[in-house]
């Protein structure tokens, strides 16, 4: 999975594409739910193995064009090129149902995980760091409103 260095380049090419074509797509926050309880009842071990199990379902699902980064602890970044509105939507609710139905095995326990999803679609007048705020408080909100949700702005 790509790194957060790689998508603050490409969310800034992404940005200054808009701009010259009429090319978008939009940009997808996911945070894991609860994960510092992971972390203090089961480990790091199981921490890591759960972040791994997440990844791993973000990417399998995306298509070639999207990209997926880890952008820190128990968040990740997505680009979902050329979508927008009830498509960029039906995606993330596909994945935040994945997520949710497939537990994931440490050490002969079943973990069960959520996820939250904050969507916003590129605009012509976005600067990496905007389009980022506007999905960051649609996580903010899928996070206040009881996890496990996605919410737009």
């Amino acid at each position: 999975m790509k790194n957060r260095r790689y998508m603050d380049s490409f969310l800034k090419m992404e940005c200054d594409l808009i701009k010259r074509q009429s090319v978008g797509g939009t940009l997808v926050v996911v945070d894991i739910d609860h994960f510092k309880r992971v972390n203090d009842i089961y480990g790091h071990n199981a921490g890591d193995t759960v972040i791994s199990a997440v990844a791993n379902r973000l990417e399998n699902r995306l298509r070639d064009s999207d990209v997926a980064c880890r952008w820190g602890g128990e968040e990740f970044v997505l680009f979902l090129h050329n979508t927008s509105g009830h498509r960029a939507f039906s995606t993330c609710e596909e994945l935040r149902t994945l997520i949710q139905q497939h537990q994931v095995e440490f050490e002969s326990r079943s973990l069960s995980v959520t996820a939250s999803f904050g969507i916003t679609s590129l605009q012509t007048e976005d600067s990496p760091q905007s389009v980022f705020a506007r999905a960051d408080k649609a996580l903010y909100q899928a996070k206040t409103m009881g996890r496990n949700q996605v919410q737009v702005v």
